[in-house]
């Protein structure tokens, strides 16, 4: 069975004229999502996955859930940059998604030190 991630057939976001609701998303990785987020509702994924995946890392990472795939990245708080987003095609797994997260926590932490190092050094 195919479903809109956000469960509402009049969503702004994703809704038929954003083209989420004519093909919908893998009701598999609204699941998956749910799970790995510890997410209770699957209609909820995609209002919470953001804020639950910030809280849930030291770089305050970010998810973006499209129609068969993820991206995930992070913002740099205090410099002008961002980390590259790692982008997983369904089906993936935990440990496809635990991996890019520990790349991305780390590639945060290397240039919030380089970026604060320069400063200090001006």
């Amino acid at each position: 069975m195919v479903t809109c991630l956000c469960g509402d057939t009049a969503c702004p976001s994703c809704g038929p004229a954003q083209g989420g609701h004519a093909k919908g998303y893998p009701e598999e990785m609204r699941e998956w999502v749910a799970d790995w987020l510890s997410i209770d509702n699957v209609n909820d994924v995609k209002k919470l996955a953001s804020s639950r995946l910030y809280k849930a890392t030291s770089c305050g990472a970010y998810i973006k859930i499209n129609m068969y795939s993820i991206q995930l990245g992070s913002i740099v708080e205090g410099c002008d940059a961002d980390v590259p987003e790692h982008t997983l095609h369904w089906p993936f797994t935990t440990e496809d998604a635990e991996d890019a997260i520990a790349q991305i926590e780390c590639d945060a932490d290397v240039m919030w030190r380089e970026c604060n190092e320069e400063e200090c050094d001006e």
